[in-house]
């Protein structure tokens, strides 16, 4: 053999050893899961709330309640899905409504609940075709401008409950909540 051909070949020898020697541990490094600290659970301090029913709670209930009414009439019948999250958030807002009332006027807005909850089974149970569609955007305008002359937040200044635990739920609410 010839110095030229040796060197190659040392050289070739020492690049297969030094190849073998180092393996695939970093390219095996790379598909193994790393260890990782396992985290201390937290713990919270439980603090009662002090919320009393006040006329501020009202508006923001319906404020809420006329932006998923909105939310709804105007995209009713476009997504299945969508309709059944506004109308849920609709009744859910109008029954915190009622439970912020006193008995009188929760008395008052009962039908309008049990309207709309009837729009809510209607929505859930099918697809809306043109015909449901009207019907429900029907009740929906009637019941929005119902509940808006009757129960805006001027209106029930004087209607608010001095505390939760008068509240009295109708027994298909309480099944709801």
């Amino acid at each position: 053999m010839s110095k030229e051909t040796r060197k190659i070949l040392v050289v070739l020898l020492i690049a297969v050893f030094a190849i073998g020697s180092t393996g695939c541990a970093s390219l095996k490094k790379k598909f193994i899961r790393k260890k990782t600290e396992e985290k201390k659970p937290r713990y919270y301090q439980v603090r009662k709330y002090d919320i009393k029913p006040s006329m501020e709670l009202y508006e923001k209930h319906y404020i809420y309640w006329i932006n998923w009414h909105r939310d709804m009439s105007q995209k009713l019948g476009e997504n299945a899905k969508r309709d059944r999250l506004n109308i849920q958030q609709l009744v859910g807002n109008l029954c915190d409504m009622r439970k912020i009332l006193d008995d009188e006027e929760a008395a008052r807005l009962d039908p309008h609940i049990k309207n709309l909850r009837g729009v809510e089974k209607t929505v859930n149970t099918q697809h809306l075709d043109t015909g449901d569609a009207a019907r429900v955007q029907n009740i929906l305008d009637r019941e929005l401008r119902i509940v808006k002359r009757e129960f805006s937040p001027s209106k029930m200044k004087g209607h608010i409950r001095d505390d939760w635990e008068k509240v009295s739920l109708t027994a298909e609410e309480a099944k709801n909540d």
